[in-house]
């Protein structure tokens, strides 16, 4: 009976944690496998790992995570006519010594509102494949921020089950193009002494922010003056560091709070002639001038008292107060005195001209409707009677009232052109009558 050769099994490259299954092949046709084992008995292989052996099978437990290599022998004996037979197999487990194959591909990606993004395999693996098993996928790095915008070199890592690995490098391109948030607040300014004011970006920004950072922040108009009184509507416009823009808009209030500067003329002396001291204020507005910074847009000048008011100036004085107010409502004043002298006369016109046209028709003596006891007399050049009234004070155009006596002849007729003599009596124990005389011409 011929004894078999050893035979040589090459098994692998197993897959750790896996059942590698190997069956033995018998060198004899006549041996049937009747005593099978290892062939130091100990049931393990030369790394001592248990094999199940099943008929001439071996099954192997390939141990892990990393595997080397181990080797089995196997020993079939079968006994014939009182001849014991064996045939051994040398049963060896290759161990995986090639790396995985990555591939991998570029990618774009853009930066969320907090200025970071975050990657994973889908952006930058294109295919992993191994001869046994891809055990694990990662890169590096996962993680952009804003000092990232632009390209970025990924590592891509694949390892199979026995920690054999490979690497490739992807292109990720980082982007921003998220615009700025523009925020406006709406401002009050004021214009100084020459009519002006100025604003800056800063002064209309309300907190405007971005997922990275602002580049810079204009607004369309800085400078302000009379004209832009009230409210005026300007844009701000954002800028990020990556040419990302976004605009608001805001409100400035322009307000003139500077008072004008108020001139007056000087003290006035004036002398009163009349009997209750009375005195009409003229209006004395075009002799005061005022200055203002926004005087383009007008200075109104009042006084007060007003022109036309009546006072009584007996012997005393009246401050008159100028007041100066500009376009935006605020005043200034300045006020001069009135020195008056008062001299308690009547005031009685010399002359009336009674031809119609409307210039001196009638003797006017106003101030005699402050005393209304009055009594007006007036005689011709002879000493005739030819007027005569009661609380009079205005109307009289020079025609005779009297119709009595020696002036029956005048028969209330206009009277001749001429020089008549007047005797006014003011019905009051504290005036002497006036008189004098008068001209009729016409």
């Amino acid at each position: 009976v011929p004894t078999p050769d050893p035979d040589t099994l090459m098994v692998g490259p197993v897959i750790p944690l896996t059942n590698a299954d190997t069956c033995v092949t018998l060198e004899s046709t006549y041996m049937t496998g009747q005593h099978v084992g290892t062939c130091d008995g100990s049931g393990t292989t030369s790394g001592g790992v248990p094999v199940t052996i099943t008929g001439l099978c071996v099954r192997y437990s390939v141990p892990a995570p990393v595997f080397t290599g181990d080797t089995a022998c196997i020993i079939v004996c079968d006994t014939i006519r009182n001849i014991t037979i064996c045939d051994t197999t040398l049963i060896v487990y290759l161990p995986d010594t090639t790396p995985p194959t990555v591939i991998c591909k570029d990618d774009t990606v853009y930066l969320n509102n907090l200025g970071t993004v975050m990657i994973d395999t889908s952006n930058v693996l294109d295919t992993v494949y191994d001869n046994t098993l891809v055990n694990a996928v990662w890169l590096t790095p996962t993680t952009f921020n804003c000092s990232n915008v632009g390209p970025n070199a990924v590592t891509v890592y694949a390892r199979d089950t026995n920690r054999n690995m490979d690497s490739c490098i992807s292109t990720v391109t980082v982007l921003d193009t998220l615009p700025p948030t523009a925020i406006c607040q709406n401002i009050t300014i004021q214009l100084d002494s020459n009519g002006n004011a100025s604003i800056t970006a800063l002064d209309v920004d309300g907190g405007s922010f971005d997922n990275c950072a602002i580049a810079s922040m204009v607004v369309d108009q800085t400078s302000f003056d009379c004209s832009h009184l009230g409210m005026n509507t300007v844009t701000l416009t954002v800028t990020d560091i990556y040419g990302n823009v976004a605009t608001c808009t805001a409100t400035v209030t322009v307000e003139d709070n500077i008072s004008p500067i108020t001139y007056c003329p000087g003290d006035k002396q004036i002398v009163v002639r009349n009997t209750t001291c009375s005195y009409i204020i003229p209006d004395y507005t075009g002799e005061a001038s005022a200055w203002d910074n926004c005087l383009g847009n007008g200075v109104t000048i009042t006084q007060s008292p007003v022109a036309g008011s009546e006072v009584i100036l007996e012997n005393g004085d009246t401050t008159i107060t100028i007041t100066a107010t500009d376009g935006s409502g605020n005043t200034s004043t300045c006020s001069f005195q009135l020195y008056a002298r008062c001299v308690k006369e009547l005031n009685i016109p010399q002359f009336i001209s009674p031809d119609g046209n409307g210039l001196n028709d009638t003797w006017e003596i106003p101030e005699l409707a402050n005393y209304p006891e009055n009594t007006v007399k007036v005689f011709n050049r002879w000493g005739n009677l030819v007027f005569e009234q009661k609380g009079y004070y205005t109307g009289w155009n020079g025609s005779s009232n009297v119709d009595r006596g020696a002036n029956r002849l005048v028969d209330n007729k206009m009277l001749p052109e001429g020089t008549y003599f007047y005797i006014i009596d003011l019905g009051t124990k504290d005036f002497e009558p006036y008189v004098g005389y008068m001209q009729i011409k016409r």
